[in-house]
């Protein structure tokens, strides 16, 4: 696009500062909105640090919940749509988010069905980790224990 790069620039950031906003609508279409550019900007190499920042937020304790939450929207989105090929050296990050997300520690069942549904989406260019057994063994224990999970969401994204 013939946009100026500090257009583009204010843009990304006005998107990324709305993945946390406490208005569930605008961080969902927010997510989207990320997903399509990424779509764009990520294979050209034009949004290099949008993946280590979604990904940093979702591994952040710190971070806010609800950041957690859109930030796993927005790689499941990615995941979803994007050539396997693109996100193949970032699958292991990936993945380590995801199970952050899906982890017992983690309480909020936002954060848990949207890791799940981010998990499902990735499963395309993470299936060769399934050949390792260690990594298998934990995505399959997360996977489980999201099945068992007290909140209904939780189990059917599971």
């Amino acid at each position: 696009l013939a946009i100026p790069e500090e257009v583009k620039s204010a843009i990304r950031q006005g998107l990324l500062v709305t993945l946390s906003t406490p208005e569930i609508k605008a961080r969902q279409v927010t997510s989207q909105v990320i997903s399509n550019i990424a779509l764009v900007e990520v294979p050209a190499g034009k949004w290099p640090n949008l993946l280590p920042w979604l990904l940093n937020n979702i591994t952040n304790d710190q971070a806010p919940a609800t950041l957690k939450q859109s930030a796993l929207d927005t790689i499941g989105y990615i995941c979803e749509e994007i050539a396997p090929e693109i996100l193949s050296i970032y699958a292991n990050q990936i993945l380590t988010a995801v199970v952050h997300g899906m982890r017992p520690e983690e309480q909020n069942p936002l954060v848990k069905r949207s890791a799940c549904i981010a998990l499902y989406n990735a499963m395309s260019f993470c299936k060769n980790n399934f050949y390792n057994k260690e990594e298998r063994d934990v995505l399959m224990n997360v996977i489980l224990q999201a099945t068992i999970n007290n909140n209904e969401d939780v189990r059917v994204a599971a």
